[in-house]
């Protein structure tokens, strides 16, 4: 049986093809991730990178969630940033679903669609929470690991 991710080519190949040079390199935030040991523990022991504060809030972008998944909302945005520095918008979802499914590739983990659909959209939603709302001038943080994003997304 064909593994539905696999099923449908990604959109990316064309576009990686034809302007190489405007994409990040391709899988270098899967790499990143897979070397971050906090990264590599939520997935074997979940099954998704990203984890949530509360069932019910699965999916949502909230700084509570930001703060939970800090360490991969940070690298994403770093790797996004600074390849695209020129316009602050979150980078595509079919983008980083390339890169989450390379990451569970690397870690020989059974993809299942909608964790990576989770994991994708997650990483966009709390990057573009995170561009929303640090435009406003924002100094205090009541947990220290936002104020390294909000750092990072300002200053790349």
């Amino acid at each position: 049986m064909a593994d539905p991710v696999d099923a449908v080519p990604s959109p990316l190949d064309d576009e990686y093809e034809q302007d190489a040079s405007s994409w990040p390199t391709r899988h270098l935030l899967a790499d990143t991730w897979e070397e971050n040991h906090q990264i590599r523990k939520n997935l074997r022991l979940t099954g998704k990178m990203m984890v949530w504060p509360k069932v019910d809030l699965t999916g949502v972008a909230t700084l509570q969630s930001l703060s939970a998944n800090r360490l991969c909302v940070g690298d994403a945005l770093c790797v996004w940033a600074t390849h695209c520095p020129d316009h602050a918008k979150p980078p595509p979802v079919e983008w980083l679903k390339d890169e989450v499914k390379q990451l569970y590739e690397l870690l020989s983990i059974e993809p299942k669609p909608i964790n990576i659909y989770l994991d994708a959209w997650g990483v966009k939603r709390s990057i573009s929470l995170c561009l929303r709302r640090w435009r406003a001038p924002i100094n205090n943080f009541r947990d220290s690991w936002i104020f390294v994003i909000y750092h990072t997304s300002r200053n790349t």
